[in-house]
């Protein structure tokens, strides 16, 4: 049905179509055409992203010890840095050992260093403050052998290497490896012992005085003893001459014995000195009546 007014109800027409379908026509709406820049991007270029395999890396265990046959002790021996390092496979790195000791003048040394050599590849070995006397040997795979000795007079920086050891990494995974101060012995070195000196403080006493007291002796008398005097006869004996020559003189002196001086018998010479005991005497006496 078309045409069909709704007000007047009046105007509506039908068509009926048997067995055929008509078109139906619409009127073509016309719209005012739109008109749109053209937009224009820069074309975005990215670059293939490629992913790279994380490299192998090798972890490498080192174990520093001294060996009990070193003869002097030294203060330190060890590692500069971390014992354990890790490396990418294909790279090389440096093991560095420092020295300290009590004294600088090293006479005699030996260390040893063990690897495996399937994961490291020895580079280079040196000792840089040991500039002759020392030899150091690689031909065994997996061992590094040093000593030297006498070498008077070489001192020891503890600032800086003593042993240097560079490596390449062959293989990934882990590998331990092992230093060993072997022999080691200074050079002996005598101190000089000052000793301070020794003052010995004046030790100061004060005199001791102690009054003496004087000693008194109470004077002894002694009373004169009176002895009567003994008057003793005179006697008188006459004088013997002998005449003495030089040859006699000679001759009694020739005969001596000994020098004994021969003398008379014993009764005479008591006689004659009891005369000289009672002549003293009295001369005695005499003097000390004539005194008093």
């Amino acid at each position: 049905i078309t045409n069909w007014d709704t007000t007047k109800k009046t105007g509506a027409t039908y068509t009926i179509f048997v067995n055929r379908e008509e078109p139906t026509t619409e009127a073509p709406t016309t719209e005012a055409p739109t008109t749109e820049e053209p937009t224009t991007e820069a074309p975005t270029t990215e670059a293939p992203t490629t992913t790279q395999p994380a490299p192998e890396t090798l972890a490498v265990n080192v174990n520093t010890g001294v060996s009990e046959h070193v003869t002097d002790m030294p203060k330190v021996f060890a590692l500069d840095g971390e014992a354990t390092k890790t490396v990418n496979v294909g790279d090389t790195f440096t093991l560095t050992w420092k020295l300290d000791s009590d004294a600088k003048a090293v006479e005699s040394l030996q260390w040893i260093f063990n690897y495996d050599a399937t994961k490291l590849e020895l580079v280079n070995a040196e000792m840089p403050q040991i500039t002759s006397g020392a030899e150091i040997n690689d031909t065994v795979a997996g061992v590094v052998k040093a000593n030297a000795s006498n070498i008077y007079g070489y001192a020891v920086d503890a600032d800086n290497a003593f042993i240097n050891l560079t490596f390449k990494a062959l293989a990934s995974g882990t590998v331990d490896t092992t230093m060993t101060l072997d022999e080691f012995a200074l050079v002996p070195v005598e101190e000089p012992t000052t000793e301070a000196p020794t003052t010995v403080e004046p030790t100061t006493e004060a005199p001791t005085t102690e009054p003496v007291e004087p000693t008194t002796v109470a004077p002894t008398t002694v009373e004169p003893t009176t002895v009567a005097p003994t008057t003793v006869a005179p006697t008188t004996v006459a004088p013997t001459t002998k005449k003495s020559t030089s040859d006699s003189a000679t001759k009694d002196s020739s005969n001596s014995s000994n020098g004994t001086v021969k003398t008379g018998s014993a009764s005479m010479a008591v006689i004659i000195l009891l005369v000289l005991v009672s002549a003293t005497a009295a001369i005695y006496f005499a003097r000390r009546r004539d005194k008093e």
